[in-house]
C-alpha cells in the first residue's frame, strides 16, 4: 500500500510538471486554434485600404482567420515586434498557409497579395510576393524571405494584403464583392532556420490611429469611376476613358475626388484631348488636398474647358509634380466646400476631447501668417454629434467659441473662414491670442488642421 501511495504522489507530481512545463512552453505557430488575434489589426491608411473585416472560422479542418475583403485591398496589419519580443531583429523568413475564397459559381479563381514589412523612422514599405494559382494547392504554403533590416523600439511592423483578385479583375462578375482570404499557421524563423518563439499576448496598436484621414470624404452621392487605378512618375500622365456614368455625375456643385500618394502630396488631372488642347486641371495648388485626397471642382474643369462635355474629350487622366499612385476617383456633390490653395498644414494638430470639452495647441508663426482675409481654416475630424468649432481662450476678446461653420459634411470636413472668426475677435490676428482649439459637443476626434485661400 505505502509503495502504490508513493507510486500515485510520484504521477501527480509528474503530472503536474509536465503541466507547467507545458504552461511555460512559448507558442511557436499562429494556427489561431484559441480564437486570439489580438496581435492583428486592420490598417487603412493607403489611398485604396478596404475596410475588411477580421474573424477566427472553421477552415480546412482547423481554424483560421478569416479577411472579409469589401473591394479594395485588405492591409491586416502584425504587431510583429510585439510577437518576437527581443528576438524581432533575428526575423529573416515566415511561412504561413493562405487559401482563397472560391468564386460564387463555385471555381477556383487565383489570388495573389504581398507581405510588406514597415520599417525604419521613414516608415519604408518593402513587398514580398504570395499567390495562390492552383485548385489543388488551395490553401497553399508561402514561404516570405525577410531582407529589410530590422530595428527595435521604433514602432515596425508587418501588413498582408491581398492585391489582386482575378475573380474580379476578369470583369465576369461585374457587382460582386472580391473573394476573402483566410490566413492560418504563421510562423516566424532566424536565418538559421530556427523557429523563433512567440508572445501571443500582443496587441495590435496602429502607429497611424491619431492620423488616419483614409476613410474622410467630403462627398456625398459618390459615383465611382470604376478600375480607376494607375500610378507613373513625377510629371507623367495616366489614365481611362470617361464613363458615361462619370460624365453625367459632373454637373454643377460637384467635385472629383482622387484618392493618391504621391512623393510631394501634389495631384491633379490633365484631358489630353480636349477641343481646348490638352490641359492641366487644379495644378499649381488649384487642387484642394485634404489628407490623401485631392479634390477638383466641376467648376475648375469648365473654367478651362468650357460646360460642353462634349469638347471635353474621352480621356481622364491624373498627374502629379513626383512619383504617385492613384487608387480610386470619384465624383459626388460638395456641401459648400471651399476649394483651397496655398495650404498651410498646423504640424502636430490631432487631439480628440469628450463633448463640451476643448483640447488643442498654440499658433505657429507660419500658421497666424496665413489667416488673412479670404482664407478658411479647414477641420478634417469625426464627432458622435456631426459638429466641429474652434474656440480662442485667451483672445483679446475673452474666451469665445467660433461656432458658425461655411461647411459641415457628414462629420468629417468643416471649415470656418478668417471674416467668421474676425466677426468675433476682430480683424488683428495678434489679439486672437496664442492658443487655437477645437471643440464639439459629441465626444470628438481632429486629424488634421489647415489654412488656405479660399476660392
Amino acid at each position: 500500500m505505502k509503495k502504490l501511495l508513493s507510486c500515485l504522489l510520484l504521477a501527480a507530481l509528474l503530472l503536474g510538471c509536465t503541466a507547467a512545463l507545458a504552461e511555460a512552453a512559448p507558442a511557436t505557430i499562429i494556427d489561431f486554434a484559441d480564437g486570439n488575434y489580438a496581435f492583428l489589426g486592420v490598417d487603412t491608411v493607403a489611398g485604396n485600404a478596404d475596410a475588411c473585416e477580421l474573424s477566427v472560422v472553421d477552415y480546412n479542418g482547423g481554424k483560421a482567420l478569416r479577411v472579409d475583403v469589401k473591394s479594395k485591398v485588405p492591409y491586416v496589419a502584425l504587431n510583429i515586434e510585439g510577437l518576437l519580443g527581443e528576438n524581432y531583429v533575428k526575423l529573416a523568413k515566415m511561412t504561413f498557409d493562405v487559401g482563397a475564397e472560391l468564386g460564387s459559381d463555385g471555381k477556383f479563381y487565383a489570388q495573389s497579395g504581398k507581405v510588406y514589412t514597415v520599417t525604419g523612422e521613414d516608415q519604408t514599405k518593402n513587398g514580398y510576393d504570395w499567390s495562390v494559382f492552383l485548385k489543388n494547392k488551395n490553401p497553399k504554403a508561402a514561404t516570405v524571405k525577410i531582407t529589410s533590416p530590422l530595428t527595435a523600439g521604433i514602432g515596425e511592423y508587418m501588413l498582408i494584403t491581398k492585391e489582386t483578385d482575378t475573380f474580379v479583375d476578369s470583369g465576369r462578375f461585374a457587382g460582386e464583392e472580391a473573394r476573402d482570404i483566410y490566413l492560418s499557421n504563421l510562423q516566424f524563423f532566424d536565418a538559421e532556420g530556427n523557429v523563433l518563439p512567440l508572445d501571443l499576448t500582443a496587441v495590435w496598436e496602429s502607429p497611424n490611429a491619431e492620423a488616419d484621414l483614409s476613410n474622410l470624404s467630403v462627398l456625398t452621392g459618390a459615383v465611382d469611376f470604376p478600375g480607376f487605378t494607375c500610378e507613373a512618375g513625377g510629371w507623367s500622365q495616366s489614365g481611362f476613358n470617361f464613363t458615361q456614368e462619370v460624365l453625367d455625375a459632373l454637373q454643377p456643385g460637384t467635385a472629383l475626388e482622387i484618392s493618391f500618394e504621391s512623393d510631394n502630396n501634389t495631384m491633379w488631372i490633365v484631358l489630353p484631348d480636349s477641343a481646348a488642347g490638352w490641359k492641366r486641371i487644379g495644378n499649381n495648388g488649384a487642387a484642394t488636398i485634404i489628407g490623401n485626397k485631392a479634390y477638383i471642382t466641376y467648376e475648375q474643369i469648365v473654367e478651362i474647358v468650357g460646360e460642353d462635355k462634349a469638347g471635353w474629350g474621352a480621356r481622364l487622366q491624373c498627374e502629379g509634380g513626383a512619383d504617385w499612385k492613384v487608387y480610386a476617383v470619384n465624383v459626388g456633390k460638395v456641401n459648400k466646400l471651399s476649394g483651397v490653395s496655398g495650404i498651410v498644414n498646423f504640424e502636430g494638430f490631432t487631439t480628440s476631447g469628450n463633448g463640451w470639452s476643448q483640447s488643442g495647441f498654440e499658433m505657429t508663426e507660419e500658421i497666424k501668417a496665413a489667416l488673412v482675409p479670404g482664407s478658411v481654416v479647414t477641420i478634417s475630424y469625426e464627432s458622435e454629434a456631426d459638429n466641429i468649432w474652434l474656440v480662442f481662450p485667451d483672445s483679446a476678446a475673452g474666451w469665445k467659441r467660433i461656432q458658425s461653420q461655411t461647411a459641415d459634411t457628414d462629420g468629417k470636413i468643416a471649415q470656418i473662414t478668417f471674416e467668421e472668426i474676425a466677426e468675433v475677435l476682430g480683424e488683428d490676428v495678434s489679439a486672437w491670442g496664442a492658443r487655437m482649439q477645437c471643440e464639439s459637443s459629441g465626444v470628438w476626434n481632429v486629424y488634421s488642421v489647415t489654412v488656405g485661400q479660399a476660392h
